[in-house]
């Protein structure tokens, strides 16, 4: 019941704050090990997680596994992984759309 409701949360918050009006709707479950593009087309990598702070409820970060060393000019971790902010999340379909961050 709970991963229910985090996931509708998830979706809900997507949609309400990052202007995806029409993204379809996507479950939690649904966005992990889809490919993330850049805003002009460059492949990133694949979105291993997002990580949510409890206390406000509010997404902090998309967990990207890359082959990169960095992006946007966030270093990778030694496994390949890069934490983008949350705010560079631009839409999703069949898959996530991101942008440098401002």
């Amino acid at each position: 019941m709970m991963l229910t409701h985090l996931r509708q949360w998830i979706y809900t918050f997507i949609f309400n704050h990052y202007n995806c009006r029409d993204m379809p709707q996507v479950l939690a479950n649904e966005l992990a090990e889809k490919r993330v593009l850049s805003t002009d087309g460059r492949e990133l990598g694949i979105l291993h997680n997002v990580t949510l702070d409890v206390a406000s409820g509010s997404l902090e970060t998309l967990v990207v596994e890359t082959d990169h060393s960095e992006l946007f000019g966030i270093e990778a971790n030694a496994d390949g992984v890069v934490q983008l902010p949350a705010e560079t999340l631009d839409g999703v379909s069949d898959h996530v759309i991101v942008s440098p961050p401002e």
